[in-house]
């Protein structure tokens, strides 16, 4: 009986392990089932990705050729560039030029860099996601119209002997992160400031907490990044030290002369290279501005001049800018050094140019605005010209120039622009010997011409935009 009891149990026992093993099987087979659709939905997605970052970075190489076209005078023009975008993960882009003579059928193309009389460009564009594939192409065929002028100089601010930055200050790029500050001495910004290109000086480099660079930062002496500030791209200490406090992170390289310091969490994505020696930023003189009256007339301009030695000229000059200007491209010239204040809104009728050899200050809640529905307007602020203090450009809260205004405020070394607090430059350029920039202050950088002779770059008309297959042979112009 006992035996028979004992066969019975071994049955079920042997039912239960051949049921236990199957649903086994069957989990693992389901298991990996879904691991398989996991993999393949992930793939799918990290492939998307990728395509959607190859196309973000060959429209980026497009537009980033466009603005140098624009700002760049034709025998400078690059004849291949490659960027990398500061996204995380990195994409790249790499742009070839190729100009056409249009006058001649078909039309010819050309060297690069290309003469001025240039009448054409097609430009390629190569877009490389972080994993190199996928490639993606793309050209761009744009008409060309030279623009005579000059420059006096690229990125956003100038700064001969230093800059500072107060709370909240804003520098946006033109259409990609090229809005350069640069100076022959000191930069430091106080917290919260956004700057979208390079920041460049001689001296040293303070950001302080929760300020992000989209460039790089390469500084002769110390650079110091405060706690959760970000620098996008590469730092560079040429002489001195890097310092980054709780939470900062340089997502490119480091590499400093000395000791490169990290406390309270602070990060390093790329290399970490101490104790090298590098070159320091190149250095940029001070600008120098010459008003050549030819200059302003053969480009449309009316002259406007204040010259009896007396402080009439600025208060002359301010009911004239005020009143008497209805339209047209105006220069007013004031030779006397006397202090011109703004204490009432000005509108702006054309393209105007303000020359004088003393300072310039802005009363609270004075603006300068272009004319409804007219527009946009380049205007120049030439300031202190004499070089002998009181020599400055001064806005007060709530001042400044509206948008439809680029502007750009000029200044000689030994001179300043300060920017008050909720001041407004839209868009434009400062040159200056110091600038100082308070809290809740922003613009955007676009680069003004001057009048002048020199051809400064190329006005454009898109005429086609097209993706092509990545490594196909660049044709004739197209017909469009």
């Amino acid at each position: 009986m006992s035996r028979r009891r004992s066969g019975r149990g071994d049955g079920e026992a042997g039912y239960i392990l051949v049921t236990t093993v199957l649903v086994t099987v069957a989990v693992f087979t389901l298991g990996a089932v879904i691991v398989s659709l996991s993999i393949e939905n992930s793939s799918h997605s990290a492939g998307d990705r990728r395509r959607l970052q190859s196309i973000d970075a060959l429209e980026a190489g497009i537009n980033y050729y466009y603005s140098q076209l624009q700002s760049t005078p034709p025998a400078s023009a690059p004849c291949s560039v490659t960027q990398t975008l500061s996204t995380a993960p990195a994409a790249f882009f790499t742009v070839t030029p190729t100009f056409y003579n249009t006058s001649t059928s078909p039309p010819m193309a050309l060297p690069c860099p290309p003469p001025s009389t240039a009448g054409a460009v097609l430009i390629r564009s190569v877009g490389t996601a972080s994993s190199a594939l996928p490639v993606r192409t793309m050209e761009a065929y744009v008409r060309l119209v030279p623009v005579t002028g000059g420059t006096l100089g690229p990125g956003g601010i100038f700064a001969d002997r230093g800059v500072n930055f107060k709370a909240n200050a804003n520098i946006f790029g033109s259409a990609y992160n090229d809005a350069t500050v640069y100076s022959n001495g000191d930069i430091t910004s106080s917290a919260n400031g956004i700057f979208n290109g390079d920041v460049l000086a001689q001296g040293s480099i303070t950001l302080g907490s929760n300020s992000e660079v989209k460039g790089s930062v390469w500084a002769g002496g110390a650079v110091s990044i405060s706690s959760n500030s970000v620098v996008r791209l590469d730092t560079t200490s040429a002489a001195s030290t890097i310092s980054l406090a709780s939470g900062g992170r340089i997502y490119g390289n480091a590499k400093a002369a000395g000791a490169i310091s990290l406390s309270g969490g602070a990060s390093v994505n790329g290399l970490t290279i101490p104790n090298v020696v590098s070159a320091y930023p190149p250095v940029r003189p001070s600008p120098a501005f010459n008003f050549v009256l030819s200059d302003w007339l053969n480009a449309g301009y009316q002259v406007q001049t204040y010259a009896s030695g007396t402080n009439t000229d600025c208060t002359n000059a301010e009911s004239f800018l005020r009143t008497g200007i209805p339209s047209g491209n105006w220069v007013v010239r004031i030779t006397t050094a006397c202090a011109l204040t703004f204490t009432n809104n000005i509108t702006v009728h054309g393209n105007l140019a303000l020359i004088t050899n003393g300072p310039v200050t802005f009363a609270t809640n004075t603006r300068f605005s272009p004319q409804s529905g007219t527009g946009p307007w380049d205007v120049f602020f030439v300031v202190g010209l004499s070089g002998t203090a009181p020599c400055d450009f001064t806005t007060n809260p709530q001042s400044g120039f509206d948008a439809g205004l680029d502007v750009l405020v000029y200044t000689p070394s030994g001179c300043s622009v300060t920017m008050n607090s909720t001041s407004a430059l839209s868009t434009g350029q400062i040159f200056s010997g110091y600038v100082n920039w308070l809290a809740n202050v922003s613009f955007g950088y676009k680069q003004v011409i001057l009048p002048g002779s020199p051809a400064s770059g190329f006005k454009e008309d898109v005429k086609c935009l097209r993706e092509v297959a990545t490594g196909s042979a660049l044709p004739a112009p197209p017909a469009c």
